[in-house]
């Protein structure tokens, strides 16, 4: 029985460590669980709204179909209304395009962080000798986890911050481009205001040196008649 009794002590310390680290685990990573869970909810939104977007897709289609076409299938309306319709259903593929292609970037960035996290947190957790570190190590550990998620937070929100710089960085040129635009757009109209006048200013000028050059021609003639009654 004396035998048993370091084997019994060794075996409650260890009980006892796995219970502690339980708890810690389930303490710790209670925020870091929520944001994964938060990340995999907007998936599924992003995956409803692809499902939606596809469903309006075939719906619109099928508008379309019943719009250029009449009762019979092969009779088809005005090429013009026709035209029109294949115009509108090409910017909607575009739009869909897009919208994949940002659901898709959105999957890879979020299975890049996810890896990325749980490379970060078994690095800090480390293997199965954690549970027989004591408290103080494994509450060193919980702290290193928690300013991992803290700092992958921050990274986020510089992420979304640079973003958002981005877009008004675009934004205020566009704006820019456009008053551009407006600036040219006044000045072409005031050179062909003043192309307008010029051209007026000629026709004017023409027609009074035409006044000028009849005159004179009868004044040629008339002087030839007297001339010619002298002789």
């Amino acid at each position: 029985m004396r035998h048993c009794l370091p084997t019994i002590i060794y075996r409650r310390y260890v009980a006892t460590s796995l219970s502690l680290y339980e708890y810690i685990c389930n303490t710790g990573t209670f925020t870091l669980v929520d944001e994964i869970s938060q990340l995999e909810t907007s998936c599924e939104k992003l995956r409803n709204s692809k499902k939606d977007s596809q469903a309006l897709k075939e719906k619109y289609l099928r508008d379309i179909f019943t719009i250029t076409h009449g009762k019979k299938e092969d009779e088809i309306l005005p090429q013009q209304l026709s035209k029109r319709m294949q115009s509108e259903l090409g910017l909607f593929q575009l739009g869909g395009r897009r919208v994949n292609e940002l659901l898709e970037r959105f999957h890879k960035d979020y299975k890049d962080w996810r890896f990325t996290l749980e490379q970060q947190m078994r690095k800090s957790l480390g293997a199965d000798e954690l549970f027989f570190l004591p408290q103080q190590q494994l509450m060193d550990k919980m702290n290193t986890l928690g300013i991992l998620t803290r700092d992958v937070k921050n990274e986020l929100n510089v992420v979304e911050k640079a973003t958002e710089d981005k877009n008004k960085v675009l934004e205020d040129k566009l704006r820019a481009m456009q008053e551009e635009v407006n600036k040219l757009e006044a000045i072409k109209a005031e050179m062909s205001a003043a192309q307008q006048r010029l051209i007026d200013a000629l026709k004017e000028k023409q027609f009074k040196y035409q006044q000028d050059n009849n005159k004179l021609l009868r004044e040629i003639a008339s002087l030839q008649e007297k001339l010619n009654l002298y002789e």
